[in-house]
Parts: structure tokens; C-alpha cells; sequence
């Protein structure tokens, strides 16, 4: 579909892509990014990647990824920043499948590492990517800065909630 811009009067082949970006539909972009990302989950889980991973953290960051309370604040953090910019269900399936045996492997509840694999991927709202709701709102003339700066507060405030949420009830301190 050719949009016409009042400003410029263009249409897409002369229009720049940021025009054509903001005039069209988003949707056709997040599906783009949603399947890239959903083949990447898919692949690092069946390539054994993912515990490539593992070997690398266990190897190199052994006093860091055994203690529990280290664990559930690298992976909700992991999760809250990466889901700014991937799609959130295939960055919790990346995510567990590194968090759950790891925890596993050092011995401890995988339960605490799995919700806050959960949790942080679930929390992000700080960029246009992040969420359906907010590329409807972006016709309202909003910028980047201006998501960052409300949502990504509400978002921090979240991540910190869960955290003292899952290390409390687990009794990890």
C-alpha cells in the first residue's frame, strides 16, 4: 500500500524508510522479528549450544554462577534487557534451557532460575519492540528516549520486585 505523507507528499519508492516505517503497519515488522528469533531459540536448543553455554559458565565463572542469589539476578536481568529487542517467548525457552540445567548441575532449586527467566523476559516494556501496545501508540509522536524513560523505570521497578519476590519465598539469602 503507497502512503502519501502531507509534509513531503511521497510515496513509498521515494519516501526514506523511516517514513515508510512510521506510516505503515508494524506488524509485518515484529512477525519478522518474532520468527527470526523463534528459529534462533529452536536451533540454540537442538545444536546443543546451550550447553556449550553451560561449560563456558561453569569453567570460567564457577565462583559466580554457584551461588543461587548470583544465578536468579543473572538471568532476570539477562532476560529483562535481551526481551527489550527479542521476542519474549522464544528468549524464555533460550533462557531456561541454559538456567534450569545449570541450576541443576550446581545443585540447587531450579525453580528460582526458571521464574526469573520468566519474570524478566515477561517485564519488558522499554522499547517499541518490546510490546504490541506500544507501536500503537507511536503514531502519537512518542520517541525512543520517551519510552526509556517512563517505561523503563516502571520495568526496573518490576525487576526489582521479582527478585526480592523469588529470593525471599525461596529462601535464598
Amino acid at each position: 500500500m503507497f502512503v502519501k505523507d502531507k509534509r513531503s507528499d511521497a510515496v513509498w519508492n521515494k519516501a526514506s524508510w523511516h517514513d515508510n516505517y512510521r506510516h505503515n503497519n508494524c506488524d509485518v515488522y515484529r512477525r519478522g522479528f518474532l520468527g527470526a528469533a523463534l528459529a534462533m531459540a529452536k536451533g540454540f536448543v537442538s545444536s546443543g549450544a546451550g550447553e556449550k553455554v553451560i561449560q563456558f559458565l561453569m569453567n570460567n565463572f564457577s565462583n559466580i554462577v554457584t551461588n543461587p542469589v548470583a544465578l536468579v539476578t543473572i538471568f532476570l536481568i539477562t532476560g529483562f534487557v535481551l526481551s527489550q529487542f527479542m521476542s519474549n517467548g522464544s528468549l524464555v525457552s533460550m533462557l531456561a534451557a541454559i538456567g534450569v540445567p545449570l541450576a541443576l548441575q550446581i545443585g540447587c532449586n531450579p525453580m528460582p532460575v526458571a521464574l526469573a527467566c520468566v519474570y524478566g523476559c515477561s517485564l519488558a516494556m522499554a522499547t517499541p519492540v518490546a510490546i504490541t501496545s506500544i507501536t500503537i501508540v507511536q503514531v502519537a509522536g512518542y520517541r525512543f528516549k520517551d519510552y526509556l524513560r517512563i517505561d523503563g523505570i516502571v520495568g526496573l521497578i518490576g525487576v526489582i520486585s521479582s527478585w526480592l519476590s523469588i529470593v525471599l519465598i525461596y529462601g535464598l539469602l
